[in-house]
């Protein structure tokens, strides 16, 4: 048989070089990792490392590897919020919640950074990733849709849904979340990953091919307000570092830790490339990273090395855009203190504006 792949060498020596390089500056022999390069608009999947050591034949992490996701689950859950009506002008409110779950053991989930932070929007508690405000709409119905969201993309994994998906309890692949952010960066679109094009025979003979499949599963309108978002992280959230190491182009991206710092991911996406990267060890044990402090800086080291055109967010004539007030979500102007352009839904445009903004 012949097997074709869409597989990059190219992109793949390039994986491979800035893993090295970026391991490098951990200086911690027991790390481990594993990245996957796919083209987000056809599902091909170019490159990708399953160890530290790229030569090593055993265990492929980026396939195998099921490991708790965290705050990447909150582009996914964002787009649940918006889908039920909320907008990024939202009021979030960061402060404690207890919830009695079934078995009668009270969960009482924190922000990362042990902090409160009062009174902000949906957009802002997004790129900080702070943890209180996303539960507190979560639990309000957006446990439910981001639920029904995952089984559409056939990544949800339980029967029985806890609070604590909001967080990223949940476990996947470095592939698996690579299909998940896929079918964000594609407006919605969901085009199934793959490794294989077409096989055929020594005579040349196609025998099978897998046909590029996209189907609209989700809003175009919602995802557009989710890619701002995600924008706003690489630019002034979570993941700024990508605004000084690549100051001339615009990324869009989520930072992702789990508890005790066992895990550290970044998910992030150009015009065309989407790059998962995650860093842990095999035993589980805290690596002391977070996602921002680890697996970005190393995605960013092998996304150098790659040729790209910066992220472009489609035109949509359902949204208009305005400058907002982080804090208060009030209409204002580019010349006003802590105003960022975001979109909204025609009709969800909102109606109070900053003293500032009159």
């Amino acid at each position: 048989l012949r097997i074709f792949t869409p597989f990059d060498p190219l992109v793949q020596r390039r994986l491979e070089i800035g893993l090295k390089s970026g391991l490098s500056r951990f200086d911690e022999p027991e790390l481990q990792s594993a990245v996957i390069i796919t083209d987000y608009l056809n599902g091909d999947v170019l490159a990708l490392a399953g160890d530290r050591n790229t030569v090593f034949p055993g265990f492929n992490r980026a396939v195998m590897a099921q490991r708790p996701i965290g705050s990447l689950i909150k582009p996914l859950l964002l787009y649940s919020l918006i889908e039920q009506g909320a907008s990024l002008a939202t009021p979030a409110k960061d402060r404690p919640v207890q919830i009695k779950q079934s078995d009668g053991d009270i969960w009482a989930p924190r922000n990362y950074d042990r902090q409160l932070h009062g009174e902000m929007t949906l957009y802002q508690a997004f790129i900080k990733s702070y943890n209180l405000p996303f539960v507190h709409l979560g639990v309000s119905g957006g446990l439910e849709y981001l639920a029904q969201n995952l089984d559409k993309i056939n990544l949800l994994k339980h029967d029985i849904i806890y609070p604590s998906l909001l967080l990223g309890t949940t476990a996947m692949s470095p592939l698996e979340v690579a299909q998940l952010f896929q079918v964000i960066a594609n407006n919605g679109y969901f085009t199934p990953l793959t490794t294989i094009r077409h096989v055929t025979n020594q005579q040349n003979q196609l025998l099978n091919r897998i046909p590029l499949v996209s189907r609209k599963l989700f809003d175009q309108a919602a995802m557009i307000q989710v890619q701002r978002a995600m924008v706003g992280v690489s630019e002034e959230g979570t993941a700024q570092y990508l605004a000084q190491r690549f100051s001339q182009q615009t990324l869009a991206g989520k930072t992702g830790t789990t508890n005790d710092a066992r895990d550290s991911w970044f998910a992030g996406f150009s015009d065309r490339l989407l790059s998962v990267v995650w860093l842990g060890k095999d035993d589980n044990t805290p690596i002391n990273l977070t996602g921002s402090a680890g697996a970005l800086r190393l995605w960013a080291d092998i996304m150098q090395r790659q040729s790209f055109k910066p992220f472009i967010i489609t035109r949509d004539e359902t949204l208009e855009w305005h400058y907002m007030d982080r804090f208060s979500g009030r209409i204002t102007q580019h010349k006003c203190d802590d105003s960022v352009l975001l979109p909204f839904l025609k009709g969800r445009v909102p109606e109070r504006r900053s003293s500032c903004g009159k």
